[in-house]
């Protein structure tokens, strides 16, 4: 059977917008406490701090967007959904994903600064490993024109209603009644070149970049390795836990939005609309990206581990203080130990 036949559904199930509410009410407690640790728990003369809070921050905004403001409900193998929340009324469903994209975007450029500081950190210790700063401000200024050009082509790839009411009568005849939604917005690539330019500059971008950083990562590693007799233990396991940590970072959005991507992709590619449901609710694990980055942030930490365990057994101890009786302190604090 082809996706002529396909019924698109109606509206979304019972569990999708309370599953993500849900995503993003457990995600702002977990980010904001990484958060204050990443600012107030990091070393004040290290600036690595701000690449982890600007990383951060872009995936915060990014899963709040989803999650909470402007969570969509899509119809692969169509590409198109809708704004679920009451922002529809603010703006149009392609406004909302132009802005999205944008934000989402950004990730790959505050990833790529922190993997260059901590080279830049290594190669301090043997300054010809060092790449020269013309280099490195031509690569992140031209990394940051990424959202820029793809938000670009993304926004003149709007099609206009006739366009879409013409595809779905060719394509989806059964889906018409989608029409209906307020905020809905789709895209076609033969019916709007500026779709496929989207894709194929993010691809370029990413490629490019990506490769890049991995170069970044493992000449960083091999500083460290050249310059570690010239180190002390500390200093050596400090710069070799950052690396760590900053790579387990780029799993997170590798699990967690490039596989799901690709497997939507593969949904729209062979327009398997049997798994339109499974497709769409792999925006799940996307919108929690965030929550995963902190978590990693926080457990790959020992500062931040530590003052996790501190804090939770301060709060017992103060409840049972708040509820012992006064007497009972009064005893406590005049009782003394004789002498052996």
């Amino acid at each position: 059977m082809g996706s002529a036949t396909w019924i698109c559904p109606y509206g979304p199930p019972d569990y999708y917008m309370k599953t993500l509410q849900l995503i993003g009410l457990f995600s702002l407690p977990i980010n904001f406490l990484c958060f204050y640790f990443v600012w107030f728990y990091t070393p004040k003369e290290s600036k690595f701090r701000y690449c982890l809070a600007y990383f951060q921050f872009i995936a915060f905004l990014v899963e709040v967007d989803m999650s909470l403001v402007c969570p969509g409900f899509y119809l692969f193998p169509l590409m198109g959904g809708y704004n679920l929340a009451e922002t529809n009324r603010l703006f149009s469903g392609h406004q909302t994903v132009v802005f999205g994209y944008f934000k989402f975007s950004f990730e790959l450029p505050s990833l790529l600064l922190c993997f260059i500081y901590r080279h830049n950190a290594a190669a301090n210790f043997n300054p010809k490993f060092k790449i020269r700063r013309s280099i490195q401000y031509l690569v992140i200024a031209t990394c940051h024109t990424f959202p820029f050009v793809t938000a670009i082509c993304l926004l003149k790839s709007e099609l206009s209603h006739v366009q879409q009411v013409r595809i779905l009568e060719k394509n989806w005849p059964n889906c018409l009644h989608i029409l209906d939604h307020r905020g809905f917005v789709m895209y076609d690539p033969f019916d709007n070149p500026w779709t496929t330019a989207v894709g194929l500059s993010a691809m370029v971008y990413i490629s490019v970049f990506t490769l890049f950083g991995a170069y970044v990562g493992f000449h960083t590693v091999y500083i460290l390795q050249k310059v570690k007799p010239h180190l002390s233990p500390q200093t050596y396991a400090g710069h070799k836990n950052a690396m760590i940590n900053l790579v387990m970072q780029c799993v997170v959005p590798i699990v967690c939005v490039i596989t799901p991507f690709n497997l939507i992709f593969l949904v729209v590619y062979y327009d398997l609309w049997q798994y339109q449901q499974s497709a769409t609710n792999l925006f799940f694990l996307m919108s929690a990206q965030s929550m995963a980055t902190s978590l990693v942030i926080i457990l790959s930490n020992r500062r931040f581990k530590r003052l996790i365990l501190e804090k939770l057994l301060i709060i017992p101890y103060k409840i049972a203080e708040t509820f012992t009786p006064p007497s009972l302190h009064v005893y406590q604090s005049s009782t003394r130990v004789a002498p052996s």
